[in-house]
Protein backbone atom coordinates (compact mmCIF):
# COMPACT_ATOMS: atom_id res chain seq x y z
CA UNK A 1 0.00 0.00 0.00
CA UNK A 2 1.19 3.53 -0.75
CA UNK A 3 2.29 5.39 2.37
CA UNK A 4 0.19 8.45 1.52
CA UNK A 5 -2.88 6.21 1.31
CA UNK A 6 -2.27 5.12 4.91
CA UNK A 7 -2.35 8.76 6.01
CA UNK A 8 -5.48 9.47 3.95
CA UNK A 9 -7.27 6.53 5.54
CA UNK A 10 -6.23 7.65 9.02
CA UNK A 11 -7.40 11.22 8.42
CA UNK A 12 -10.67 10.01 6.89
CA UNK A 13 -11.29 7.82 9.94
CA UNK A 14 -10.72 10.74 12.31
CA UNK A 15 -12.99 13.03 10.28
CA UNK A 16 -15.85 10.52 10.16
CA UNK A 17 -15.54 9.75 13.86
CA UNK A 18 -15.40 13.46 14.70
CA UNK A 19 -18.61 14.04 12.73
CA UNK A 20 -20.43 11.70 15.15
CA UNK A 21 -19.30 13.53 18.29
CA UNK A 22 -22.17 16.05 18.21
CA UNK A 23 -23.69 14.49 21.36
CA UNK A 24 -20.37 14.84 23.20
CA UNK A 25 -19.08 18.26 22.17
CA UNK A 26 -20.44 21.25 24.13
CA UNK A 27 -20.65 22.93 20.71
CA UNK A 28 -22.25 20.38 18.32
CA UNK A 29 -21.09 22.39 15.30
CA UNK A 30 -17.56 21.11 15.98
CA UNK A 31 -18.61 17.66 14.78
CA UNK A 32 -17.68 18.18 11.12
CA UNK A 33 -15.84 16.21 8.48
CA UNK A 34 -18.11 13.24 7.80
CA UNK A 35 -18.74 13.72 4.09
CA UNK A 36 -15.10 14.61 3.39
CA UNK A 37 -13.96 11.51 5.29
CA UNK A 38 -16.38 9.34 3.33
CA UNK A 39 -15.22 10.89 0.07
CA UNK A 40 -11.58 10.18 0.90
CA UNK A 41 -12.42 6.53 1.61
CA UNK A 42 -14.24 6.08 -1.69
CA UNK A 43 -11.41 7.85 -3.54
CA UNK A 44 -8.88 5.52 -1.92
CA UNK A 45 -10.95 2.49 -2.96
CA UNK A 46 -11.07 3.67 -6.57
CA UNK A 47 -7.36 4.51 -6.54
CA UNK A 48 -6.13 1.28 -4.98
CA UNK A 49 -8.34 -1.01 -7.08
CA UNK A 50 -7.61 0.67 -10.43
CA UNK A 51 -5.32 -2.02 -11.81
CA UNK A 52 -7.74 -4.94 -11.75
CA UNK A 53 -6.14 -6.65 -14.77
CA UNK A 54 -2.60 -6.63 -13.46
CA UNK A 55 -2.79 -9.14 -10.62
CA UNK A 56 -0.44 -11.92 -11.73
CA UNK A 57 -0.42 -12.86 -15.37
CA UNK A 58 -4.17 -13.30 -15.88
CA UNK A 59 -7.37 -11.29 -15.77
CA UNK A 60 -8.84 -11.53 -12.31
CA UNK A 61 -12.07 -13.46 -12.19
CA UNK A 62 -14.89 -11.11 -11.24
CA UNK A 63 -16.50 -13.38 -8.67
CA UNK A 64 -13.28 -14.15 -6.80
CA UNK A 65 -12.33 -10.46 -6.93
CA UNK A 66 -15.62 -9.46 -5.33
CA UNK A 67 -15.87 -12.36 -2.86
CA UNK A 68 -12.39 -11.58 -1.57
CA UNK A 69 -13.48 -8.06 -0.69
CA UNK A 70 -16.88 -9.17 0.62
CA UNK A 71 -15.20 -11.67 2.93
CA UNK A 72 -12.80 -9.08 4.37
CA UNK A 73 -15.69 -6.70 5.10
CA UNK A 74 -18.31 -9.26 6.19
CA UNK A 75 -16.40 -10.85 9.08
CA UNK A 76 -15.61 -7.63 11.02
CA UNK A 77 -19.25 -6.59 10.55
CA UNK A 78 -20.48 -9.87 12.04
CA UNK A 79 -18.07 -9.66 14.98
CA UNK A 80 -18.93 -6.03 15.76
CA UNK A 81 -22.70 -6.48 15.40
CA UNK A 82 -22.75 -9.65 17.54
CA UNK A 83 -20.71 -8.00 20.30
CA UNK A 84 -23.04 -4.99 20.22
CA UNK A 85 -26.07 -7.29 20.32
CA UNK A 86 -24.84 -9.37 23.26
CA UNK A 87 -23.87 -6.19 25.10
CA UNK A 88 -27.47 -4.96 24.75
CA UNK A 89 -28.65 -8.29 26.14
CA UNK A 90 -26.17 -8.09 29.04
CA UNK A 91 -27.38 -4.69 30.22
CA UNK A 92 -31.01 -5.73 29.64
CA UNK A 93 -31.68 -3.16 26.93
CA UNK A 94 -33.09 -6.00 24.84
CA UNK A 95 -34.31 -9.54 25.45
CA UNK A 96 -32.15 -12.32 23.92
CA UNK A 97 -33.59 -13.16 20.53
CA UNK A 98 -32.28 -16.05 18.40
CA UNK A 99 -33.93 -14.63 15.28
CA UNK A 100 -32.10 -11.32 15.78
CA UNK A 101 -28.77 -13.07 16.30
CA UNK A 102 -29.17 -15.19 13.15
CA UNK A 103 -30.31 -12.13 11.23
CA UNK A 104 -27.19 -10.26 12.31
CA UNK A 105 -25.02 -13.14 11.11
CA UNK A 106 -26.81 -13.38 7.76
CA UNK A 107 -26.84 -9.63 7.13
CA UNK A 108 -24.64 -7.66 9.54
CA UNK A 109 -24.77 -4.51 7.39
CA UNK A 110 -28.32 -3.44 8.35
CA UNK A 111 -28.24 0.25 9.22
CA UNK A 112 -24.59 0.60 8.14
CA UNK A 113 -25.01 2.61 4.93
CA UNK A 114 -21.29 2.97 4.20
CA UNK A 115 -20.74 -0.80 4.12
CA UNK A 116 -23.88 -1.36 2.06
CA UNK A 117 -22.80 1.30 -0.41
CA UNK A 118 -19.23 0.04 -0.84
CA UNK A 119 -20.40 -3.55 -1.37
CA UNK A 120 -22.79 -2.47 -4.12
CA UNK A 121 -20.42 0.06 -5.68
CA UNK A 122 -17.63 -2.54 -5.81
CA UNK A 123 -19.73 -4.48 -8.31
CA UNK A 124 -20.50 -1.44 -10.46
CA UNK A 125 -16.87 -0.31 -10.22
CA UNK A 126 -15.54 -3.70 -11.33
CA UNK A 127 -17.87 -3.84 -14.34
CA UNK A 128 -17.09 -0.24 -15.28
CA UNK A 129 -13.32 -0.69 -15.05
CA UNK A 130 -13.44 -3.88 -17.10
CA UNK A 131 -15.46 -2.09 -19.80
CA UNK A 132 -12.90 0.74 -19.79
CA UNK A 133 -9.99 -1.69 -19.97
CA UNK A 134 -11.38 -3.57 -22.96
CA UNK A 135 -12.20 -0.35 -24.80
CA UNK A 136 -16.00 -0.64 -24.66
CA UNK A 137 -16.28 2.52 -22.55
CA UNK A 138 -14.12 5.60 -22.25
CA UNK A 139 -13.55 7.24 -18.87
CA UNK A 140 -14.95 10.48 -20.28
CA UNK A 141 -18.17 8.71 -21.21
CA UNK A 142 -18.39 7.14 -17.75
CA UNK A 143 -18.23 10.56 -16.08
CA UNK A 144 -20.86 11.93 -18.50
CA UNK A 145 -23.20 9.04 -17.64
CA UNK A 146 -22.67 9.62 -13.91
CA UNK A 147 -23.38 13.33 -14.35
CA UNK A 148 -26.63 12.62 -16.23
CA UNK A 149 -27.83 10.13 -13.61
CA UNK A 150 -26.84 12.54 -10.84
CA UNK A 151 -28.68 15.46 -12.47
CA UNK A 152 -31.88 13.50 -13.11
CA UNK A 153 -31.88 12.05 -9.59
CA UNK A 154 -31.19 15.47 -8.09
CA UNK A 155 -34.11 17.08 -9.91
CA UNK A 156 -36.59 14.27 -9.28
CA UNK A 157 -35.61 12.71 -5.94
CA UNK A 158 -33.76 15.18 -3.71
CA UNK A 159 -35.71 17.08 -1.06
CA UNK A 160 -34.55 20.67 -1.50
CA UNK A 161 -36.36 22.09 1.52
CA UNK A 162 -33.16 21.54 3.53
CA UNK A 163 -29.57 20.36 2.89
CA UNK A 164 -30.35 16.72 2.17
CA UNK A 165 -27.69 15.56 -0.31
CA UNK A 166 -25.76 13.75 2.47
CA UNK A 167 -28.75 12.27 4.24
CA UNK A 168 -29.56 8.57 4.33
CA UNK A 169 -30.63 8.01 0.75
CA UNK A 170 -29.39 6.22 -2.33
CA UNK A 171 -28.77 9.56 -4.04
CA UNK A 172 -25.43 10.11 -2.33
CA UNK A 173 -24.27 6.72 -3.63
CA UNK A 174 -24.16 8.31 -7.10
CA UNK A 175 -21.83 11.01 -5.83
CA UNK A 176 -19.58 8.53 -4.02
CA UNK A 177 -19.33 6.35 -7.11
CA UNK A 178 -18.16 9.45 -8.98
CA UNK A 179 -15.49 9.87 -6.28
CA UNK A 180 -14.44 6.23 -6.73
CA UNK A 181 -14.03 6.82 -10.44
CA UNK A 182 -12.06 9.98 -9.68
CA UNK A 183 -9.69 7.78 -7.69
CA UNK A 184 -9.42 5.46 -10.71
CA UNK A 185 -8.72 8.45 -12.96
CA UNK A 186 -6.00 9.80 -10.64
CA UNK A 187 -4.26 6.41 -10.53
CA UNK A 188 -4.34 5.96 -14.30
CA UNK A 189 -3.38 9.55 -15.06
CA UNK A 190 -0.29 9.36 -12.84
CA UNK A 191 -0.39 13.01 -11.83
CA UNK A 192 2.87 14.98 -12.10
CA UNK A 193 4.76 16.13 -9.03
CA UNK A 194 3.62 19.54 -7.84
CA UNK A 195 6.31 22.17 -8.19
CA UNK A 196 5.08 24.13 -5.17
CA UNK A 197 3.71 21.93 -2.40
CA UNK A 198 3.19 24.89 -0.06
CA UNK A 199 0.94 26.57 -2.62
CA UNK A 200 -0.94 23.29 -3.08
CA UNK A 201 -1.47 23.05 0.68
CA UNK A 202 -2.80 26.64 0.72
CA UNK A 203 -5.22 25.78 -2.11
CA UNK A 204 -6.45 22.75 -0.14
CA UNK A 205 -6.95 24.88 2.97
CA UNK A 206 -8.90 27.46 1.00
CA UNK A 207 -11.09 24.79 -0.59
CA UNK A 208 -11.78 23.29 2.84
CA UNK A 209 -12.95 26.67 4.13
CA UNK A 210 -15.06 27.26 1.01
CA UNK A 211 -16.69 23.83 1.44
CA UNK A 212 -18.01 24.57 4.92
CA UNK A 213 -18.76 28.19 4.07
CA UNK A 214 -21.01 26.98 1.25
CA UNK A 215 -22.93 24.75 3.65
CA UNK A 216 -23.35 27.60 6.13
CA UNK A 217 -24.52 30.08 3.47
CA UNK A 218 -26.93 27.66 1.78
CA UNK A 219 -28.36 26.62 5.15
CA UNK A 220 -28.81 30.26 6.18
CA UNK A 221 -30.42 31.48 2.95
CA UNK A 222 -33.25 29.10 2.06
CA UNK A 223 -33.50 30.57 -1.44
CA UNK A 224 -30.19 28.84 -2.22
CA UNK A 225 -31.30 25.34 -1.15
CA UNK A 226 -32.18 24.26 -4.74
CA UNK A 227 -28.49 24.83 -5.58
CA UNK A 228 -27.05 22.62 -2.87
CA UNK A 229 -25.52 20.36 -5.54
CA UNK A 230 -22.74 22.99 -5.65
CA UNK A 231 -21.54 21.52 -2.35
CA UNK A 232 -20.80 18.19 -4.06
CA UNK A 233 -19.06 19.92 -6.95
CA UNK A 234 -16.81 21.88 -4.59
CA UNK A 235 -16.18 18.80 -2.46
CA UNK A 236 -15.01 16.69 -5.39
CA UNK A 237 -12.62 19.48 -6.40
CA UNK A 238 -11.30 19.52 -2.82
CA UNK A 239 -10.85 15.74 -2.84
CA UNK A 240 -8.89 15.97 -6.10
CA UNK A 241 -6.45 18.50 -4.66
CA UNK A 242 -6.10 17.11 -1.13
CA UNK A 243 -5.28 13.65 -2.51
CA UNK A 244 -2.90 15.29 -4.98
CA UNK A 245 -1.14 16.97 -2.06
CA UNK A 246 -0.72 13.72 -0.15
CA UNK A 247 0.36 11.89 -3.31
CA UNK A 248 3.15 14.47 -3.61
CA UNK A 249 4.20 13.80 -0.02
CA UNK A 250 4.76 10.08 -0.68
CA UNK A 251 8.57 10.17 -0.62
CA UNK A 252 8.59 12.22 2.60
CA UNK A 253 6.05 9.93 4.27
CA UNK A 254 8.08 6.87 3.28
CA UNK A 255 11.17 8.50 4.76
CA UNK A 256 9.55 9.05 8.18
CA UNK A 257 7.81 5.67 8.22
CA UNK A 258 8.17 3.99 11.66
CA UNK A 259 10.38 6.90 12.78
CA UNK A 260 7.79 9.32 14.14
CA UNK A 261 4.80 9.12 16.45
CA UNK A 262 2.55 10.49 13.70
CA UNK A 263 3.53 7.72 11.27
CA UNK A 264 2.86 5.07 13.91
CA UNK A 265 -0.53 6.56 14.77
CA UNK A 266 -1.48 6.76 11.07
CA UNK A 267 -0.47 3.14 10.47
CA UNK A 268 -2.35 2.01 13.57
CA UNK A 269 -5.56 3.81 12.57
CA UNK A 270 -5.35 2.77 8.91
CA UNK A 271 -5.24 -0.86 9.99
CA UNK A 272 -8.60 -0.68 11.78
CA UNK A 273 -10.54 1.91 9.76
CA UNK A 274 -13.51 -0.38 9.08
CA UNK A 275 -13.68 -1.55 12.68
CA UNK A 276 -13.61 2.04 13.98
CA UNK A 277 -16.52 2.87 11.69
CA UNK A 278 -18.47 -0.16 12.94
CA UNK A 279 -18.07 0.39 16.69
CA UNK A 280 -17.87 4.16 17.19
CA UNK A 281 -21.57 4.92 17.70
CA UNK A 282 -21.98 2.41 20.52
CA UNK A 283 -19.06 3.92 22.43
CA UNK A 284 -20.03 7.52 21.68
CA UNK A 285 -23.62 7.00 22.84
CA UNK A 286 -22.44 5.41 26.10
CA UNK A 287 -19.97 8.19 26.84
CA UNK A 288 -22.49 10.91 25.99
CA UNK A 289 -25.05 9.36 28.33
CA UNK A 290 -22.88 8.73 31.39
CA UNK A 291 -19.98 11.21 31.18
CA UNK A 292 -19.49 14.92 30.68
CA UNK A 293 -17.09 16.77 28.42
CA UNK A 294 -14.05 16.64 28.26
CA UNK A 295 -13.91 13.27 30.04
CA UNK A 296 -16.56 11.89 27.71
CA UNK A 297 -14.42 12.84 24.71
CA UNK A 298 -11.24 11.26 26.10
CA UNK A 299 -12.97 8.02 27.13
CA UNK A 300 -14.80 7.84 23.78
CA UNK A 301 -11.59 8.22 21.75
CA UNK A 302 -9.73 5.60 23.79
CA UNK A 303 -12.76 3.32 23.95
CA UNK A 304 -13.34 3.41 20.20
CA UNK A 305 -9.71 2.57 19.50
CA UNK A 306 -9.61 -0.30 22.01
CA UNK A 307 -12.98 -1.73 20.93
CA UNK A 308 -12.06 -1.49 17.24
CA UNK A 309 -8.72 -3.20 17.93
CA UNK A 310 -10.52 -6.05 19.69
CA UNK A 311 -12.94 -6.48 16.78
CA UNK A 312 -10.01 -6.42 14.35
CA UNK A 313 -8.09 -9.00 16.39
CA UNK A 314 -11.05 -11.38 16.67
CA UNK A 315 -12.06 -11.09 13.00
CA UNK A 316 -8.43 -11.51 11.83
CA UNK A 317 -8.01 -14.56 14.06
CA UNK A 318 -11.26 -16.15 12.88
CA UNK A 319 -10.50 -15.34 9.23
CA UNK A 320 -7.06 -16.89 9.53
CA UNK A 321 -8.45 -20.05 11.11
CA UNK A 322 -11.15 -20.46 8.46
CA UNK A 323 -8.79 -19.72 5.53
CA UNK A 324 -6.19 -22.11 6.93
CA UNK A 325 -8.80 -24.85 7.27
CA UNK A 326 -10.07 -24.26 3.73
CA UNK A 327 -6.58 -24.19 2.21
CA UNK A 328 -5.65 -27.30 4.17
CA UNK A 329 -8.47 -29.18 2.53
CA UNK A 330 -7.24 -28.55 -1.03
CA UNK A 331 -5.44 -31.16 -3.07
Amino acid sequence: MFEFVIYLKAIATMLITNSHFDSIYPIPQLSIGGSIGNSVFFWVSGYCLANIKTRGSRVVDGCSWYLHRLWRIYLPCVVAVLINTFYRYAIHVATPNLKEILGNIMNPTVGIWFVQAILVLYIIYYITVRLIDNGTLSLKRVFIIIEIIYAISYVLCVDKSYISIEKNSLFKWIYYFAVMMLGFYCRKKKRNNAQNKVLLAIVCGALFIVFYSLQFIIKKYAILLPFQFIIHIEEIVFIYYITYLFENLESFLVEIKHKTVISKIAASLAKITLEIYLVQMVVIDLCAEYLTFPLSFIVAVVGIYVYASIVNYISTLVRGMIEKKLSGGRC
